[in-house]
């Protein structure tokens, strides 16, 4: 089931699990949120630019009644570009899971399919 942008799931008060959905972080707003959020925090947050992200929500880690502000997931971002480095965590760029159509660096792995295709054609669950 696909929802636009705003509108609520008709069953769950809160996204459905085991879907693709774009987030824009709001720095300001999770800097005031802190117990000790300072003014050269704040200043910080002001100036970074919100951008958008796509992650993966697995599952709630959370069972939220109707009347619940929060519900958590597991959930894994989706990314156009191979991870970075990591000598210290043993992390290479091949680590990571095509979804198709995306096939590159599969490595003989078939690559996750979503219901319905996946939208872009180079992206990768890190």
């Amino acid at each position: 089931m696909l929802l636009r942008a705003g509108e609520r799931s008709p069953c769950l008060p809160f996204p459905y699990p085991q879907r693709f959905v774009v987030a824009c972080l709001d720095p300001v707003g999770m800097v005031e949120d802190l117990e000790d959020a300072d003014t050269q925090a704040l200043q910080e947050a002001r100036c970074i630019t919100p951008k958008r992200y796509i992650f993966y929500l697995s599952m709630p880690l959370d069972l939220p009644g109707p009347d619940s502000q929060w519900c958590r997931y597991s959930a894994y971002p989706v990314a156009p570009a191979l991870r970075a480095i990591d000598r210290e965590l043993g992390i290479t760029p091949d680590m990571v899971m095509p979804i198709a159509p995306n096939n590159r660096y599969a490595k003989g792995r078939q690559p996750l399919r979503a219901e319905p295709t996946f939208p872009f054609d180079n992206c990768f669950f890190w």
